[in-house]
């Protein structure tokens, strides 16, 4: 029997399919009822093409939007506030921040589609006859987008490769059976991944040994939430996982690849693909390189904070909490870059604080330009960020402030060449200090914790229990996607937060299954609560 292939997934190929096939786009969707068998299919295009299109779907997490949003918003470190009728929005990112979205929430929706669509492109390319490194890859990235999909949603309808899409999708996964399909697709293969890249990428472009290792200890260290019989938990954390996190975390480490970057905000410049030591996945980004709305949108992550009157000129929205930036000590360069504040001086950061007055950080107080003048806000009041904002009704000035990505002004501020992290080796060495931790071995724990403070300019720590943990992570990882992810882990997500109550329900632990999904996939179930 010949297996059958979905071609039209992604933007990125349906330009290819109009120039290939010699069609007017206006018929694709005609021409697309029909199906292709693999032989007719690799006659126009190759599994490595596919391949190239599943890479190009990992643009979905560097949008402010959906999936970050989702990832990011609901935790304590930042918030979406309203200012007049700017970042309104149908109220979509206070219900993300208050825990009050409901099944019509459009990044709910919109993040479901893109990351089954991610899904499906990887799945697309082990439809044809790849080599196995090829092969390995795919299966890094259609077991990346669904980790998140778990995570957020708790279930999702996989296909087989070559399955024919009229009909239902043949592999359902849940939360309860998530973890072993994901370990049982990666962990056979470990060794067929590359362990670095090829002639045009760079080794954190493309899912190598290191990539599918942090993805591997990643689902082993949640695999005890994702189990439990209630998303709230409790969750039981086995010996077996955590040392299997641990082993994971060791082979990156061991491999000697990595290391923790001097220069912490060399991690988030336009350089961070070429010279950053700690950077072991992600999304690749090339200057003026803009092949759809998506791609290369890094200057959302400080566009989005940075007002209008800033150079460069932000959309004044994002602001990071209180309970985010009352964690944080002076001298800790993730707090401030300011070399009269911060223990450690970053290059990267004084390059920025010198072409514009801004000292990437969080950002609180006056605001100047680089020549010291004070700006204004757009009334012509003077620009200070306040520790105070609310959440429905904010002024130009309400909020502090954030700037961990660097904007890229030698190849252009909006197209820039900073590469997205989506890994990063500081990661991995919190995962096995968690790992650690909930072994029982503290100690072991607190020494690599405060090796990450040490080069960050902190003080030391005398103890560590999991409440100081998770606000490390916290600190080293702010507004990478992983707050959502770990607040539940460490059993915080649902307590109050500066401009948040208490959540009323454990449902909001996981969004809502569309109601487009439901009726069209009759294993899927929506999930409690909604």
């Amino acid at each position: 029997m010949k297996e059958y292939i979905k071609f039209k997934i992604s933007y990125y190929f349906l330009g290819l399919f109009c120039t290939v096939l010699t069609v007017n786009c206006t018929d694709l969707d005609e021409e697309l009822e029909d199906v292709l068998d693999n032989d007719q299919a690799a006659e126009f295009i190759s599994g490595a093409q596919f391949l190239e299109g599943a890479y190009a779907s990992l643009a979905q997490f560097q949008d402010q939007g959906r999936v970050w949003a989702l990832l990011t918003h609901p935790s304590t470190q930042l918030a979406g506030p309203t200012r007049g009728t700017d970042w309104d929005d149908g109220g979509v990112w206070r219900q993300l921040h208050q825990h009050n979205w409901g099944i019509s929430n459009p990044f709910v929706v919109d993040t479901y589609s893109a990351l089954l669509a991610g899904v499906n492109d990887a799945t697309n390319v082990l439809g044809f006859d790849v080599d196995a490194s090829t092969t390995a890859q795919a299966k890094f990235l259609r077991g990346f987008n669904l980790f998140f999909t778990i995570d957020l949603f708790g279930q999702a309808a996989v296909r087989e490769p070559g399955e024919d899409l009229r009909e239902v999708p043949s592999i359902f996964i849940t939360r309860q059976t998530a973890a072993d399909f994901l370990i049982n697709d990666i962990e056979p293969i470990i060794n067929d991944f590359p362990t670095s890249g090829g002639t045009n990428m760079n080794s954190s472009d493309i899912a190598t040994k290191w990539a599918a290792h942090a993805l591997l200890a990643k689902i082993y260290l949640n695999k005890a939430v994702w189990g439990a019989a209630n998303p709230e938990g409790p969750y039981t954390f086995t010996d077996i996982d955590l040392n299997a996190v641990i082993a994971h975390c060791d082979a990156i480490i061991d491999s000697g690849n990595f290391s923790l970057e001097a220069d912490y905000y060399k991690n988030f410049s336009s350089t961070n693909g070429q010279q950053s030591t700690e950077l072991i996945f992600v999304s690749k980004n090339n200057p003026g390189q803009d092949l759809n709305t998506d791609l290369n949108d890094v200057q959302s992550r400080h566009r989005m904070s940075m007002h209008y009157n800033q150079n460069p000129g932000g959309w004044n929205g994002f602001v990071v909490l209180t309970d985010m930036y009352d964690i944080m000590e002076d001298g800790d360069i993730r707090k401030t870059s300011d070399p009269t504040i911060s223990n450690v001086v970053s290059p990267s950061a004084q390059i920025m604080t010198d072409m514009t007055g801004i000292v990437p950080g969080f950002i609180l107080g006056p605001q100047t330009d680089d020549s010291g003048t004070l700006l204004e806000d757009r009334t012509g009041e003077p620009l200070i960020f306040t520790r105070d904002f609310s959440l429905a009704s904010s002024n130009e000035r309400q909020g502090i402030r954030q700037m961990k990505y660097l904007p890229d002004f030698e190849n252009g501020v909006d197209l820039p060449d900073t590469d997205y992290v989506l890994f990063r080796y500081s990661d991995i060495l919190l995962m096995k200090a968690e790992a650690l931790l909930r072994s029982g071995e503290a100690a072991a724990a607190l020494v690599i914790v405060n090796n990450i403070r040490a080069i960050r300019g902190a003080t030391t720590l005398t103890a560590l229990n999991e409440i100081e943990l998770l606000n490390e992570r916290n600190r080293e990882l702010w507004i990478e996607g992983w707050g959502r992810n770990d607040e539940i882990r460490f059993g915080t997500f649902m307590n109050a937060a500066q401009e948040k109550p208490i959540t009323g329900s454990p449902a909001f632990i996981l969004f809502p299954i569309p109601p487009e999904a439901l009726g069209t996939n009759p294993n899927l179930t929506q999930n409690p609560g909604y």
